[in-house]
C-alpha cells in the first residue's frame, strides 16, 4: 500500500499521523512551526484523502504496517512520532511492534481502548448500530458542531474531511470496525520509549484514558491543552507546539 504523503523541512524526523476521518492536512499548523528546524513527514493513512482504499479488514497494526513502508521508501530509519485520536492508536502500535524506530511517541487526545467500561460498551456498541442506519452527512453535521466550539475554522474543515466519505460508506464503516476492535490495554507496559500524553481541557472524555496511560506507560508524563476540546492541535495550536517543543528538547537531556 503506497500512501500518499508530504515530508518538509530538515533536521530529526517528527512524523504526525491523523485522526479517523480526516487527512494530514490536519497538520497544517504543526507542518509551519516545526518544518524550519525538523524533518516533518505527514501522510493520508490506507482508507484516507488521497491514499488508496482496500477491501478487506482495516485494523490499527494494519494502518502502522503501512507506516513503516513508508518509512522505509523514504530511508527513515527512526522517527518521533505524534499521533491525534485514531493516529495516537496507530502510534501505540508503531511503538509496540517497531520499537526501533520510534524515538519518542506523543499521544494527543488518544486511547488504549474504547471498549475500556461497561458504559464505554454500550456506548460503543449504540454508535455502531447508528451507523449502519443513519448517513454519512448526517454525521459529518454533528462532527462539525461539536468539534467546531473553539475554534470557528475546525467545523468547516472537519465537515469539509469528513464529508469525503459519504461516497463510500463502506470504507468509513471498516475505518470504524478498527478503532472498536483495538486494544492495548495489555501490553502498553512495554512501550519504552518516552512518551507525551496529550488531553485538551475540555474534552474531560479522555481524561480517564490519559490517566491510564501515563500510569500503565513506564516513561509517560501528561500534559493539558488550555482552551481547547478534541482538535487539541487547531483549538489551540501555540500551546500545542510550546508543549511539544519542549517534550523534543528533553528528549536530548
Amino acid at each position: 500500500m503506497h500512501l500518499v504523503y508530504n515530508c518538509t523541512g530538515n533536521g530529526p524526523a517528527l512524523l504526525f499521523l491523523h485522526g479517523g476521518f480526516v487527512t494530514q492536512d490536519e497538520w497544517q499548523f504543526q507542518v509551519e512551526h516545526f518544518a524550519p528546524r525538523y524533518e516533518v513527514i505527514t501522510c493520508d493513512l490506507r482508507g484516507h484523502g488521497e491514499s488508496p482504499h482496500s477491501a478487506g479488514q482495516y485494523t490499527m497494526a494494519l494502518f502502522a504496517d503501512d507506516v513503516i513502508a513508508l518509512l522505509d521508501e523514504l530511508g527513515i530509519a527512526q522517527v518521533i512520532c505524534c499521533g491525534h485520536s485514531m493516529g495516537g492508536m496507530v502510534a501505540q502500535e508503531l511503538a509496540l511492534n517497531y520499537p526501533q524506530r520510534i524515538r519518542a511517541l506523543i499521544l494527543a487526545e488518544t486511547a488504549y481502548c474504547v471498549r475500556a467500561t461497561p458504559l464505554m460498551v454500550a456506548g460503543m456498541w449504540l454508535t455502531r448500530w447508528m451507523l449502519r442506519l443513519i448517513s454519512i452527512r448526517w454525521l459529518v453535521r454533528i462532527s462539525a458542531w461539536e468539534h467546531g466550539r473553539f475554534n470557528p475554522s475546525v467545523g468547516p474543515y472537519v465537515e469539509r474531511e469528513i464529508g469525503q466519505h459519504a461516497a463510500d460508506k463502506a470504507n468509513y464503516l471498516q475505518i470504524w470496525d478498527a478503532i472498536y476492535a483495538f486494544d492495548t490495554r495489555s501490553c502498553l507496559s512495554q512501550i519504552a520509549c518516552p512518551t507525551l500524553v496529550l488531553v485538551s481541557e475540555h474534552n474531560r472524555q479522555a481524561h480517564a484514558q490519559a490517566r491510564h496511560l501515563i500510569q500503565t506507560i513506564p516513561a509517560a508524563t501528561l500534559s493539558v491543552i488550555p482552551a481547547a476540546g478534541h482538535m487539541l492541535n487547531w483549538d489551540n495550536p501555540v500551546a500545542f507546539n510550546t508543549i511539544v517543543e519542549r517534550f523534543i528538547a528533553s528528549l536530548s537531556r
